[in-house]
């Protein structure tokens, strides 16, 4: 057998290798969706490189030269920093059960998305204390935050709207709350998703629950918190999640 199986340990159960493959599948289908963005965001990082440098090249002029290599430098820099962002979220995950902080974490996932928010009409509110802790494997924290993100995005593609991640303490737990301004929850919709996340199993599933959601089921019940999410007063809805803090 393998050693990277992840079955070939006797201390993992047949249901966490299935839970592993299915976050490692998921990972993967993300970085599917992310590629328009990473392919527009590497354009907007080579476009003002080559422009700059053709000038400097057409004027032969040493004060063009140097600000083309000022240009080039910075752009360069960019790219690797979106190269090292894709790295660090295809990485496995870690040993969990360790301290994360909250913020950095959401930070990290917001800079996966590589494309900002406010290029596609969703002004980003964060609001999460700097030294909130919690129990977690980073790469799975990060993972969770992404999809909760990238789905209320896809709820506000038709229209400009907001997104607020926030978070508090709440007794032994964060509460993390991603609300959004988009199209919302059907109340037959929301009441089968909260099924869905409150359910025991997946034998109860809800309709039009994506991937995504069934992977932050997974996470957030692998480190003992939970999931559920309500509607909003005005549009869109919030997605709740309670996780122990460290």
């Amino acid at each position: 057998m393998s050693r990277t199986d992840p079955s070939a340990s006797p201390t993992v159960s047949r249901e966490q290798a299935l839970e592993e493959a299915l976050i490692t599948c998921q990972r993967r289908a993300l970085l599917g969706s992310l590629c328009s963005m990473i392919a527009h965001e590497y354009n907007n990082v080579m476009s003002p490189l080559v422009t700059r440098a053709e000038f400097a090249l057409a004027g032969n002029r040493p004060e063009d030269l140097r600000k083309a290599l000022e240009v080039a430098s910075r752009q360069a820099q960019r790219a690797v920093e979106i190269s090292k962002q894709l790295r660090a979220f295809i990485e496995p995950p870690a040993d969990p059960g360790k301290p994360v902080n909250l913020a950095e974490a959401a930070q990290e996932a917001i800079a996966t998305l590589i494309r900002p928010l406010d290029k596609d009409g969703v002004d980003l509110i964060l609001k999460i204390p700097s030294d909130l802790q919690l129990l977690a494997d980073r790469n799975m924290l990060v993972h969770l935050v992404l999809n909760l993100i990238l789905n209320a995005r896809q709820a506000m593609l038709e229209s400009r709207g907001y997104l607020r991640v926030s978070a508090t303490e709440d007794g032994p737990y964060a509460l993390l709350q991603v609300c959004d301004s988009g199209v919302g929850l059907a109340p037959e919709r929301l009441e089968a998703f909260n099924r869905f996340f409150q359910a025991p199993d997946e034998s109860v599933m809800a309709d039009g629950v994506g991937l995504g959601l069934l992977v932050c089921r997974t996470i957030v019940r692998r480190f003992g918190g939970s999931i559920e999410t309500t509607r909003n007063e005005s549009r869109g809805c919030t997605f709740s999640v309670r996780w122990p803090l460290a």
